[in-house]
């Protein structure tokens, strides 16, 4: 297991352990595409899995969301899709936001 940083491969020995597809993480660059292909591991940022679940799982998502909104005194649609982009996930909070728009109009 050669990474770029060689202080990661317990991150890979246990994503490899547990047979996962994907490894999510905002360190892409030590996660190398093609060394984590050799174990079948896609490597995907926080953002882009998130998206990929709003993607797949729209229905499940929009409860999700709708739940969080609900038990987070104050929240609202616009402030957790705010809370997404601040974090980095503007992708997500994109596809939600048409999602949202979709529910409601």
């Amino acid at each position: 297991m050669s990474l770029p940083d060689e202080g990661d491969r317990h991150v890979l020995a246990a994503a490899v352990a547990v047979d996962a597809d994907v490894l999510c993480t905002d360190n892409l660059k030590d996660f190398p595409t093609d060394v984590m292909a050799e174990f079948g591991i896609r490597p995907m940022s926080a953002d882009a899995l998130l998206a990929h679940l709003v993607a797949e799982f729209p229905v499940g998502m929009l409860a999700a969301h709708r739940l969080a909104v609900s038990r987070l005194p104050g929240a609202t649609d616009a402030s957790t899709l705010a809370a997404l982009r601040r974090v980095g996930a503007p992708n997500t909070a994109d596809l939600m936001a048409v999602l949202l728009r979709a529910d409601t109009g």
